[in-house]
């Protein structure tokens, strides 16, 4: 990439601003510095910086595309299911004495929002949220969230046999080794009428949408209860008070042993890192009869065949089959590159 400048000369003296981070005695502190130097430096610094944030927007833009159209031209046979972990809520009293307010006496509960588009007609889409007293935000506890809203689509939608997965791209969260795993091989067990999937990240720092918004309303809706004299300090009042005053939002409560049971899903399991984890934006399955394959992309296309942004695979064989699901008992995983 070619960068003409206007005429300038090279040694003059100027100044720009920049993030900065600097150590400080326990933790690092990152804050605005001015700095200092000659225009040719500045150009330098420029021509470093430019290439890899034009590279992250036009990611940022080309994933932002596909997905709208995705929703555009949805199949009565597709739901797309966008997700998003919302900032835990704190339980309020009504009145709280002052060692409550500033104590760490203060519960939390977790919420995780989704969106649901379905087509019939029309495109549909239905809003979902999860609440929990645990605060696990990993793999198991994402599944379990998931759980009972995938079984409502495949309930109330027979046709439905392909999950199009929408979320962030936190490596803690939806994009590692534990996620990839539970894709492969306890989705099927979990969903039998599920048939295929792709799960499509957001570039880092764009993950926000639809689903923040019901974030937003449900803990204004709580706050708002709290001012009018209501306690919410326990999960099951705050449902009933939220399917009473959200009409357009359906929730369930997730206990703490259903997380532990998807976490016991994990017990003896050997999983493998994928290199090239942090650029993957698009995951898509391949069923074959003695394997299931992951394959992985650097960004999300739906066009079958596409191979411009493959960058690996991972495959799972189905070694031991189980009589009631078909499914692998044990596993054994492989990377193959293209």
């Amino acid at each position: 990439m070619q960068i003409s400048f206007r005429e300038y000369n090279p040694r003059e003296r100027s100044y720009y601003f920049k993030w900065m981070a600097e150590k400080c005695m326990y933790v690092d502190k990152t804050s605005k510095k001015k700095v200092e130097c000659q225009v040719s430096d500045i150009i330098a610094d420029f021509k470093q910086s430019i290439i890899p944030f034009l590279k992250y927007k036009g990611r940022s833009l080309h994933q932002y595309k596909q997905l709208k159209e995705l929703k555009e031209n949805l199949r009565i046979t597709e739901a797309v299911i966008h997700m998003d972990f919302s900032e835990n809520y704190n339980m309020k009293y009504a009145e709280e004495i002052q060692a409550f307010h500033f104590g760490g006496s203060r519960k939390q509960i977790s919420l995780h929002t989704v969106v649901v588009y379905t087509k019939q007609d029309e495109v549909q889409q239905q809003c979902f949220c999860t609440l929990s007293e645990s605060l696990l935000h990993n793999v198991p506890a994402i599944w379990a969230h998931l759980d009972p809203i995938i079984k409502c689509i495949t309930n109330s939608y027979p046709t439905v046999d392909t999950l199009h997965f929408i979320s962030d791209s936190p490596s803690t969260q939806y994009r590692n080794k534990t996620m990839f795993y539970f894709l492969a091989i306890e989705l099927p067990k979990l969903h039998p009428k599920v048939k295929n999937f792709t799960w499509n990240y957001l570039e880092a720092g764009h993950g926000k949408g639809a689903p923040d918004g019901i974030g937003g309303v449900t803990k204004r809706t709580l706050d708002r209860l709290v001012g009018q004299g209501a306690d919410m300090v326990e999960i099951k009042a705050m449902l009933n008070n939220l399917c009473q005053n959200i009409q357009n939002i359906i929730y369930y409560q997730i206990d703490a042993d259903k997380i532990n049971e998807m976490s016991q899903k994990l017990k003896n399991v050997l999983l493998q890192t994928f290199r090239g984890t942090m650029k993957v934006h698009q995951i898509k399955k391949e069923d074959y009869e003695s394997s299931i394959r992951l394959n992985f992309y650097e960004l999300s296309t739906f066009i079958n065949g596409n191979k411009k942004y493959f960058i690996g695979s991972l495959k799972f064989n189905k070694i031991g089959l189980n009589d009631e699901l078909s499914l692998v008992t044990r596993l054994v995983m492989m990377r193959t590159l293209l």
